[in-house]
């Protein structure tokens, strides 16, 4: 950017916080100078859940009479808060993403165990009713066997 006063360059510092949403910046006028003439910032609006485009607050702090950099400033207030607002934007479209993502894992992780439980309930239901089988037959075959046993003895007694 450029003083348009002076037509020397002014630098900026511009920090992008996504921890608390917002961006920071300082001017400087020159590349050595420790102390910025100028600081701003662009946040999120606390709280504000609705979606209307009033959703990020804008604090200026100067420390020198700003001369004809007001048309700059103008257009990079613009630009900041098109920035912060996309910011805004993207965060809560990755949370969305993020639930609908961790919803369809839940989904499917619960169909998935309702499967195997049916599968085990099948498996239980057709071992039990093969056991069942096995033992009526087993049964049958003890009661015949005992029949025969007590026929055979009620022979060699008549006799």
């Amino acid at each position: 950017m450029e003083n348009t006063l002076s037509s020397r360059p002014v630098y900026e510092r511009i920090i992008f916080n996504r921890a608390d949403q917002s961006v920071s910046g300082f001017t400087f006028e020159t590349r050595e100078d420790l102390a910025y003439v100028e600081h701003y910032v662009y946040k999120k609006k606390e709280g504000d859940t609705t979606d209307s485009t009033e959703k990020t607050l804008y604090d200026m702090f100067l420390y020198k009479n700003p001369g004809l950099k007001k048309l700059l400033r103008f257009k990079l207030h613009n630009w900041g808060v098109q920035t912060m607002e996309s910011i805004i934007k993207k965060e809560q479209e990755l949370a969305r993403k993020l639930q609908q993502q961790l919803q369809e894992v839940k989904d499917k992780v619960v169909c998935e165990a309702k499967e195997a439980k049916d599968k085990i309930v099948t498996s239980a239901e057709n071992l039990v009713s093969s056991t069942s089988v096995i033992l009526k037959e087993k049964y049958n075959e003890i009661k015949l066997t005992t029949k025969k046993a007590d026929d055979k003895q009620r022979q060699d007694r008549k006799i």
